[in-house]
């Protein structure tokens, strides 16, 4: 400490101090920033439990489902489910559970439809592409004049 910080028993102000800004005045503003802009992206879920819903399938390469449906059982943390599928227990975040909107539970996944339908859009696809590429094509003739030099 300096001999004017000790015989005021304070710190002093300088030039310097009113140049540089406080770093808790700059830390309390990108606070705000971050969470304004983290508020921006997030979603609120809210879930019950016994509520039907889909669960993330992290076993995507071995069944090549993505979303199976389960039954919401318990909270175990603030994010965190407890998932009853078949006879199994899942925990998940829930940032990988979505609301199910049907109350079947005759569906083993919620995208084998779906990648059924793919196929079959394909499969149209194909027979198009051959069927035009059968037709013979038009020429497009120019009906621009053509100088000649």
């Amino acid at each position: 400490m300096t001999p004017a910080e000790l015989f005021l028993k304070r710190k002093l102000r300088t030039i310097l101090d009113l140049i540089r800004p406080a770093a808790s005045e700059t830390h309390e503003k990108n606070r705000k920033r971050y969470k304004i802009n983290f508020d921006k992206k997030t979603k609120k879920r809210f879930f019950k439990e016994g509520e039907n819903v889909l669960v993330r399938d992290l076993r995507v390469f071995q069944t090549g489902t993505k979303w199976t449906p389960g039954t919401l059982i318990s909270k175990s943390r603030s994010r965190i489910w407890s998932v009853k599928i078949g006879n199994n227990i899942w925990r998940r975040h829930e940032n990988q559970i979505l609301n199910r909107h049907w109350s079947s539970d005759d569906d083993v996944t919620a995208t084998s439809s779906e990648e059924k339908q793919t196929a079959e859009d394909s499969k149209l696809s194909n027979t198009q592409k051959q069927q035009c590429d059968q037709q013979t094509p038009i020429l497009r003739r120019s009906t621009r004049k053509q100088y000649e030099d």
